[in-house]
């Protein structure tokens, strides 16, 4: 499980932008850090990505920072940054990949290698000294290699916003609609005032207060549609721009996993 972790290359995936200056800022750094990572300087990769999480906290930041982390050999400092990324991105999708990996480095960190036995000094020379054994050597411990890196695809885009958008745009052209209905009401209320008065027939109050309040009815749905219907819209174009980011994560994604 742990070996099909990978460094995250997402860019963005949350409704909170940074200002555009700082977002540019943070975008070259993190380019920067992902070529420091490709080449296994991972100290200059980790000051990078750093950089650009000061200047755009984005979640996958604190997961490429854990893996430099734990390529260099810094475990603790590894756990502590797989964890604030699974604090950051609580619905991850690799989050099991990350629990695993934090159980077995909080494993080989408790497991601490005794020192090997220093050999006992040896007696002075008596008189026919006995061959004395020599100390077997105690084995030596070798250290396993960290767990390779494959491709992990980056989450995908939540499909939350098109519904949310869907649902909003609807509401806006419901209102939109009621606007329509109301403006017809005020305009054959306004048609029958007009009548009344070229046959000179009796002024009737009510129809003159259903037409206004028809007519204020209508502005107030045309003004309320037309917010809900621009918001329905802008909520769309975010769910696309994320899916087009997440599509060109999915293709660096794959670029990084080839170490």
């Amino acid at each position: 499980m742990v070996a099909r972790l990978t460094l995250l290359v997402v860019l963005s995936s949350s409704l909170v932008y940074a200002a555009p200056a700082d977002e540019a800022r943070a975008k070259d750094a993190y380019k920067e850090g992902i070529a420091r990572f490709n080449l296994g300087a991972y100290d200059l990769a980790i000051a990078r990505f750093k950089e650009a999480y000061e200047l755009d906290p984005k979640p996958y930041l604190l997961f490429n920072l854990a893996q430099c982390y734990r390529l260099k050999g810094d475990l603790r400092q590894a756990v502590t940054f797989y964890r604030n990324y699974l604090h950051g991105a609580p619905g991850a999708a690799n989050r099991r990949d990350v629990e695993a990996i934090i159980a077995e480095l909080e494993k080989k960190i408790g497991e601490s290698p005794a020192p090997s036995p220093s050999p006992s000094p040896s007696p002075s020379p008596s008189p026919n000294p006995s061959p004395s054994p020599s100390p077997s050597p105690s084995p030596s411990l070798s250290p396993s290699p960290p767990p390779s890196l494959s491709p992990s695809p980056p989450p995908s885009p939540s499909p939350s916003l098109r519904i949310a958008g869907g649902i909003v745009l609807g509401l806006g052209v419901a209102q939109l609609a009621g606007a329509i209905y109301a403006g017809v009401r005020a305009n054959d209320d306004a048609d029958r005032i007009a009548a009344t008065g070229a046959t000179q027939g009796a002024w009737d109050a009510s129809l003159y207060d259903d037409g206004k309040a028809s007519a204020n009815a209508a502005t107030a749905l045309y003004v309320l549609g037309g917010v809900f219907a621009a918001t329905g819209a802008t909520l769309f174009i975010v769910d696309a721009y994320q899916r087009r980011h997440a599509r060109s994560s999915v293709r660096a994604g794959r670029a990084g996993g080839a170490l």
